[in-house]
């Protein structure tokens, strides 16, 4: 929160009134308006060129720009490991990616990109972004360029994102999922009439 404070006042301190307004989740802090969508990304640091690496590391990360997807991320994250944009989230505020990584100092961290204005950002520890997540976006896993890894040498990503039916109280919400094959219609949901302040 506090490098969201650094951003646009206005847009700042009309997200807070808004979480007060429609009384949002806090999520992890009580000072968390603008995030009420918490995700883990876990990456496992892989060899340079094993799996579906076909070329060098960087010069895969130079395609990945023209949208030829560096796949090794999918294998970890599915759909969300390639390219793509999340079209659920809502267009008046940011998603925030911060890195909590432990690599060996054998693995470069991975690399995360924003398409649309070919912006490329090295996923050292510790860093904190925001983006528009309704731009395309994707990133690259960490890699271990000798020896081998780690059994800790995973990347922690922890993603707060703004789900449009979330900030304007008009959707049905995963509660949790149920077991078996979880196409997504076997959930509990709760809908607006369930909360509290409907």
């Amino acid at each position: 929160m506090t490098g969201l404070r650094q951003g646009p006042q206005d847009l700042v301190e009309n997200l807070e009134q808004h979480a007060d307004l429609i009384n949002l989740p806090r999520i992890g802090s009580s000072d968390n308006f603008a995030f009420p969508n918490m995700q883990l990304n876990i990456s496992p640091a892989t060899a340079a060129g094993s799996g579906k690496w076909k070329a060098s590391y960087y010069a895969m990360l130079c395609k990945y720009l023209i949208y030829v997807s560096a796949t090794s991320l999918q294998s970890s994250l599915g759909f969300f490991g390639g390219h793509h944009i999340d079209g659920g989230d809502h267009e008046g505020t940011f998603t925030s990616m911060g890195v909590y990584s432990n690599l060996s100092e054998d693995c470069d961290p991975g690399y995360f990109f924003l398409l649309d204005i070919m912006v490329c950002l090295r996923l050292d520890p510790g860093i904190t972004t925001f983006f528009c997540a309704l731009c395309p976006h994707g990133g690259t896993g960490p890699i271990y360029t000798k020896g081998k890894p780690r059994q800790t040498d995973y990347r922690l990503i922890v993603v707060g994102y703004p789900v449009r039916d979330l900030i304007e109280g008009t959707g049905i919400l995963p509660f949790a999922a149920l077991p078996g094959n979880n196409d997504g219609t076997r959930m509990i949901r709760i809908t607006p009439e369930m909360t509290p302040d409907a």
